[in-house]
């Protein structure tokens, strides 16, 4: 005679040998969003809009930062990036951090100095408008 017994480390143990670990942890993917980007491209003669995101939580077990850099010509948008794991970081620190570069038509680059750090409101996008080109533009 046998009963069964609901055993969560167990059962957290065996997720992890067939997934390698990552199976069982929420996943959400990075948005990078340029409000109309018509508009803003014409407006402000750009050529492309570079965004470097730089976070732990694109390794699914949070050994390194990584850094991606995506590029944007207005065609392809909202751009949908890589996987963001989102396991516990004791820190409480930032799940993402980012800079956006501008290429104008002119072939002149400007670029953040400074990281960015994600808005609360909408913490899994990233929203490029006017705002965001002018601060970069001034730099």
């Amino acid at each position: 005679v046998a009963s069964l017994v609901r055993d969560e480390e167990l059962g957290r143990s065996v997720i992890d040998s067939c997934t390698g670990g990552v199976g069982a942890l929420p996943v959400e993917n990075l948005v990078i969003d340029i409000m109309q980007p018509e508009a803003l491209f014409d407006q402000y003669a750009i050529y492309r809009v570079a965004v470097e995101v730089r976070s732990a939580h694109f390794d699914p077990e949070g050994r390194e930062v990584i850094t991606r850099s995506y590029v944007l010509d207005g065609a392809e948008n909202p751009l949908t990036t890589d996987p963001l794991y989102l396991w516990e970081e004791p820190s409480g620190g930032d799940l993402y951090q980012y800079r956006v570069g501008v290429v104008t038509n002119d072939g002149v680059t400007h670029a953040d100095e400074d990281w960015r750090r994600p808005g609360s409101f909408l913490p899994y996008t990233i929203n490029i408008g006017s705002d965001v080109v002018e601060a970069v533009l001034a730099e």
